[in-house]
């Protein structure tokens, strides 16, 4: 099975699910239940949950544009049971809703590696940005960082 990509040349987002029946397995899944996918990426967990369990329902939960864009489109049959957050599952108010199993798929995919202008990379050369959602702004450090002063790089690695 091949890690999720994305093709350095586009922003098409190519994403293949690693551990799929384990994820399934272990959600415990219920035919009619409702689920949060609190970081659906390029959707190909949910994507499965939904298959195995046509009568759930998922909220899916994405603070990067490109992946929720990408989960949209892998989820598009699926649409009438659905329904799509951009932004930090850390603010997300699930009000009187309640869920039967919630994934959480925490870190970085190697989609936002694949481009250098993504700033994640460690071996394409860009400057660094490391924002999973590119519509908020730099933080203090990471402009300091960004600068190329050496005097500001030593509060990095103490």
């Amino acid at each position: 099975m091949t890690a999720p990509y994305l093709e350095p040349s586009t922003t098409e987002f190519h994403h293949v699910s690693v551990l799929g029946p384990e994820v399934l397995q272990h959600l415990a899944l219920r035919p009619d239940g409702q689920y949060l996918d609190a970081t659906v990426g390029g959707g190909g967990h949910s994507q499965l949950l939904l298959a195995a369990m046509p009568k759930s329902r998922l909220v899916a939960i994405d603070q990067d544009t490109q992946a929720i864009a990408a989960a949209c489109s892998t989820l598009a049959e699926y649409r009438d049971r659905a329904e799509f957050w951009h932004g930090s599952f850390s603010q997300f108010d699930p009000g009187d809703r309640r869920f039967d199993g919630i994934l959480a798929d925490l870190g970085v995919s190697s989609a936002q590696f694949d481009i250098a202008e993504r700033g994640f990379s460690f071996r394409l050369e860009a400057p660094l940005d490391m924002r999973m959602n590119l519509q908020q702004s730099l933080t203090r450090p990471l402009k300091l960082l960004t600068t190329g002063k050496k005097s500001s790089w030593p509060i990095f690695f103490y």
